[in-house]
């Protein structure tokens, strides 16, 4: 395998690619252009060998990757997800282009030195939950919601959720290989042990996106995988608002709901959750600036 699956100046449909703007453990970005239209893309590949062996059928892999895109064209056009544009196999990895958004992803507000005011943390959270909603009514699910597959430019307030379709895909050949997929630090405790993804597994790591950026630090600190895991499946995290204590009481209470450690405890929907965020957004809207110290 080389060192990159795809080379500066070669095509993927109507795509040319510019050259590779990231690589992560199993995947590959690339900056592209549109031949036709001149305009930017970002094309994902799942590099893996683990995800894609080499006994997997090409044809098989071709398809479900063009039916996944097709859907995920056809069901999920919202402004808070970004646009799907194409999709394929190259050198039997699956690739998926995406419109490019400007700005950052959201990885950079989780640390403790970038914390967000908590009305700019509103504004995100309730534009992830829009695109949760959304998705979710509309029959998928995100899989690996995380910071770095939430896109954001701040000056224009682009709140872009990513990767959809690309964690379904992986997930089909994972019993091929018995890999645990998807972010093990976002990951519902449920998930860990093996059970199927759900509207509550997404919610649980929107919650974990909000702890980290309310305070900068993830909810269960662990030094390693197996720490971590234990951490996830048997231990309680730190409330919030001892951490942070300018955290809304409301809103603290709302983070730990969707962390729970059973699923039945969290909101049941999207929908539930974004009406508590936007109830909390109204509040905080009206609150009284905080008086001089």
């Amino acid at each position: 395998m080389p060192s990159t699956v795809l080379v500066p100046g070669s095509s993927l449909g109507r795509c040319r690619i510019q050259g590779l703007a990231g690589r992560g453990g199993s995947s590959e970005v690339y900056l592209a252009l549109d031949t036709q239209t001149e305009e930017k893309l970002a094309i994902k590949v799942l590099t893996s060998a683990s995800f894609w062996p080499p006994s997997a059928a090409a044809a098989a892999l071709a398809d479900e990757v063009l039916q996944t895109h097709h859907a995920l064209r056809q069901a999920l056009r919202h402004p808070h997800i970004v646009e799907h544009r194409e999709a394929g196999v190259v050198q039997g990895r699956p690739w998926l282009a995406f419109a490019w958004t400007a700005g950052t992803n959201l990885s950079r507000y989780t640390e403790p030195s970038r914390v967000l005011p908590i009305p700019l943390v509103l504004h995100i959270a309730t534009a992830l939950a829009q695109a949760l909603d959304h998705a979710h009514r509309a029959g998928w699910l995100h899989r690996d919601l995380k910071p770095g597959n939430v896109r954001i430019h701040l000056p224009d307030g682009i709140v872009q959720l990513t990767d959809f379709g690309l964690a379904k895909l992986a997930d089909s050949t994972a019993t091929l290989t018995g890999v645990m997929q998807g972010t093990p630090r976002y990951m519902a405790p449920e998930l860990l042990v093996g059970e199927s993804p759900s509207a509550q597994s997404d919610l649980y790591a929107l919650g974990v996106i909000l702890y980290e950026m309310l305070c900068g630090r993830s909810p269960h600190q662990a030094s390693t995988l197996q720490a971590l895991l234990t951490a996830t499946l048997q231990g309680q995290p730190m409330p919030l608002i001892t951490l942070a204590p300018d955290v809304p009481s409301a809103l603290a209470e709302l983070v730990h709901t969707l962390i729970h450690r059973q699923p039945v405890d969290r909101p049941a929907t999207a929908g539930a959750v974004l009406h508590s965020l936007q109830a909390l957004q109204a509040a905080s809207a009206s609150a009284p600036p905080p008086k001089d110290r």
